[in-house]
């Protein structure tokens, strides 16, 4: 438990930082502390079920359109969980192709 406590203070302060960010509105700002949030939860044994939801709502509430940068990050994550939780091998081009139909069905990104 020792070495998990300065994980769990950080997952902690990266949630306050997600919903403080989404009570203002910045959406790209949230969607960076899940992305620091989720690996961090892995580590301290949080439970997989509860971060494969989250990383499906952020996906839902995205669809790929504000976050591009980030996407590759989800899809990895919902891959990891996947392998940790059915056991089943998961390989990257699984990630390739869904980045590429993703890319193929959205609307372009201007800065």
């Amino acid at each position: 438990a020792i070495l998990v406590e300065p994980f769990q203070s950080c997952v902690d302060m990266m949630q306050k930082g997600y919903e403080q960010a989404m009570f203002n509105g910045d959406t790209y700002m949230a969607a960076c502390n899940l992305a620091q949030k989720i690996p961090k939860s892995l580590i301290c044994g949080i439970r997989l079920s509860t971060l494969d939801n989250e990383i499906r709502n952020q996906l839902k509430r995205d669809n790929g359109y504000s976050q591009k940068a980030l996407l590759p990050y989800w899809l990895i994550y919902q891959d990891t969980i996947s392998l940790l939780a059915d056991g089943q091998d998961v390989t990257s081009p699984t990630i390739e192709a869904d980045l590429l139909d993703r890319q193929s069905n959205s609307v372009p990104f201007d800065y």
